[in-house]
């Protein structure tokens, strides 16, 4: 009984601290505005390319497994799979890890520009172009293996 006393009295006072130690300063600033610059032209000009990035991300996104799928490479895919695997859920596995790769490469020049060379060119990196590779390709190792778990 005094156990659970003492669990309800600390998340009560887990609960009351920040509402406590936030009353006092907030309500002192509640009607100041918060000034927020102008943005530069630099800064809507990678907002603008983000947008349509998110865009061509998009359609890539539905376009690629598309082309795979009715062009026969999928099916292709499935074979190799299927003659590497044996099982189906050895089959299942090789495939993810085959559409994985493929499609990774596929990506690659769209990787390379949303992830390096735009970044370097409003100076908000300064990676090297061999690091950038490294940890693309971790990437890649992580997702062969996660996408052939699943």
């Amino acid at each position: 009984m005094t156990m659970r006393i003492l669990v309800t009295a600390a998340l009560l006072l887990l609960i009351a601290i920040p509402t406590i130690a936030a009353s006092g300063s907030a309500s002192d600033r509640a009607d100041e505005p918060v000034p927020v610059p102008e943005p530069s032209d630099e800064a809507m000009r990678y907002y603008h390319s983000g947008n349509v990035l998110w865009v061509v991300n998009a359609l890539w996104g539905f376009a690629l497994p598309a082309a795979l799928l009715f062009a026969g490479l999928s099916a292709r895919m499935r074979d190799w799979a299927r003659a590497a695997g044996r099982k189906w859920f050895f089959t299942i596995a090789i495939y993810a890890a085959i559409f994985t790769a493929v499609t990774f490469l596929l990506e690659l020049p769209l990787a390379y520009y949303q992830g390096f060379v735009r970044p370097h060119a409003y100076d908000l990196s300064n990676q090297p172009l061999g690091k950038w590779l490294g940890d693309t390709f971790k990437g890649l190792a992580l997702s062969i293996v996660f996408s052939s778990q699943v």
